[in-house]
């Protein structure tokens, strides 16, 4: 599956980016991290439509709900949390991206390029590498499919 980001940190205005997608692989293995099973659930389970009856998703309220449910988790599973030696305050709304980018780069024996890394989590690389070093899909793939829980090759 492919998904286009219209706005990442690294293109706020949504000029580059969102002609780029962001390939997202099934894990039919491991179902409890696999995106499209959490995709079809969330579809079957959630009333979901703008004015035109087409979003998926509420863009202007998406980071404050996905806060709130962050407490609220956080809230619930301390002891949980402090049995793996973590404290509430050390996981935040940008964890399952810091947490993602780590795996993929760190998690692996044959990692990514690290331009394909920047891409996908919309980092900027700089003037000079930006003009040099561009997205190519077979980097983000390979990024889908680890992060996916998938075997790299």
């Amino acid at each position: 599956m492919k998904i286009y980001i219209p706005t990442q940190k690294n293109d706020q205005d949504g000029g580059k980016q969102g002609q780029y997608p962001h390939h997202v692989y099934a894990n039919p293995n491991i179902p409890y991290i696999c995106p499209l099973l959490s995709l079809a659930m969330f579809l079957a389970t959630t009333e979901r439509a703008d004015s035109d009856g087409n979003a998926f998703f509420d863009e202007q309220a998406a980071y404050a709900r996905h806060s709130k449910q962050m407490v609220a988790w956080k809230e619930k599973n301390v002891e949980m949390l402090r049995a793996y030696g973590l404290e509430p305050s050390d996981i935040g709304t940008h964890s399952n991206r810091k947490g993602s980018s780590t795996f993929v780069t760190s998690g692996v024996t044959d990692g990514p390029s690290i331009v394909a890394m920047c891409n996908r989590a919309g980092w900027d690389t700089g003037k000079v590498l930006s003009t040099y070093l561009r997205y190519e899909a077979a980097g983000d793939q390979y990024i889908g499919r680890i992060v996916a829980g998938l075997s790299p090759s």
